[in-house]
């Protein structure tokens, strides 16, 4: 996803005719970062590669009895559950601050020459708020994939896993714009979080709270059903 920020910094550098900027207003450095964050969830990259991984991670290990080694080491089935679900969280944390430094890099080699669009500078202190909660809301729902994903691959095969996973983000595009179905789906609330001028904490709270709902539930059942897998 990185060559993303590189083919865009790049474009804008060479002033390639490709690469239109429509903007009225010119970008500083982390107003142009949550935005390449933004495009990378539209298009879904990072969406695909957390839940494609972490279904590899529980579902594959169990189809291939690899999983089997950790058995013997550690008796509670829930206690492998919950440490591949970290490990994989943590792995995600990584990956998105070396996107977020790299991005940022980009920006000062390429990006900060074309005075014309941007400007020299790292953070506006106006948009203090909305920054942080864009990267903490983000952060948040690429950490909940990583649960749905576990959930899945707790009940399915890693083929069927993936193909559930892929159908549930395509039909997430489409309830959230349906009446009274959208205020029960986080990426209604979390793109109004991402493209609201002014903070609406109302949103905010909810978009948390369904996140927490959801966590809960599907962790619970995720843990029941891979108590109950046979991996020997």
């Amino acid at each position: 996803m990185i060559l993303i920020p590189i083919f865009y910094t790049v474009g804008m550098y060479l002033n390639a005719s490709f690469i239109q900027y429509t903007r009225e207003t010119k970008m500083y450095c982390m107003d142009f970062v949550n935005g390449m964050y933004m495009f990378v969830y539209y298009v879904s990259i990072f969406t695909f590669f957390i839940m494609f991984s972490s279904i590899q991670s529980l579902r594959g290990e169990v189809e291939n009895k690899s999983i089997k080694l950790y058995i013997p080491r550690c008796q509670s089935r829930s206690k492998i559950y919950i440490a591949k679900n970290i490990s994989l969280s943590l792995m995600f944390i990584i990956i998105t601050i070396i996107f977020y430094i790299i991005t940022i890099i980009l920006d000062y080699l390429f990006l900060i020459h074309r005075t014309d669009i941007a400007l020299n500078v790292f953070w506006k202190s106006q948009d203090t708020e909305s920054i942080i909660f864009f990267i903490i809301s983000m952060l948040f729902y690429y950490l909940f994939l990583i649960q749905f994903a576990f959930f899945l691959s707790s009940f399915f095969n890693p083929l069927m896993s993936s193909i559930l996973a892929l159908i549930t983000t395509i039909l997430t595009f489409y309830l959230k714009v349906i009446s009274y179905i959208q205020t029960l789906v986080l990426t209604y609330y979390l793109e109004k979080i991402m493209n609201s001028i002014k903070i609406q904490y109302n949103d905010i709270f909810l978009y948390f709270l369904l996140i927490l709902i959801y966590g809960i539930i599907f962790n619970l059942l995720g843990i029941k059903k891979f108590k109950k897998l046979d991996v020997i």
